[in-house]
C-alpha cells in the first residue's frame, strides 16, 4: 500500500496492513486510528484499501456503512463512495481521502 498523505507514511505500512481488513474476507471493513487519523480499511477483490473514516466533511464515521463490491454506502447520509478512489459514485460531487 502506498501512502498518499503524511498521516500514514512508509514507516506505518506494516502496522497498517497488520490491523487492516482481512484479505480473505471479501467485503470486510475495519476502523482503526493511525497516528490520530481515523482510517477505515476495506477488502475488495483480495486487496485492502484505506480511506479516511469520515463521510465527506462531516465528523460522522463510515464504519457503520455497507460495502458492496467497491462501493461503500454511508449509514448516516446514504452517500456512496468507491473505496478504491474515494470518489462519490451517487452522482454527487465530492470524495473522501484515500491513503
Amino acid at each position: 500500500m502506498q501512502a498518499k498523505s503524511a498521516a500514514v507514511d512508509a514507516r506505518d505500512e506494516r502496522q497498517v496492513l497488520a490491523v487492516g481488513a482481512d484479505r480473505d474476507r471479501e467485503g470486510a471493513v475495519k476502523a482503526v486510528d493511525v497516528n490520530g487519523v481515523p482510517v477505515l480499511f476495506a477488502c475488495v477483490e483480495g486487496e485492502v484499501y484505506a480511506i479516511r473514516n469520515r463521510c465527506g466533511d462531516s465528523p460522522l464515521p463510515l464504519e457503520f456503512g455497507s460495502l458492496t463490491g467497491s462501493e461503500l454506502r454511508c449509514s448516516w447520509h446514504g452517500c456512496r463512495y468507491d473505496v478504491r478512489s474515494g470518489r462519490r459514485v451517487d452522482g454527487q460531487v465530492g470524495s473522501i481521502q484515500v491513503f
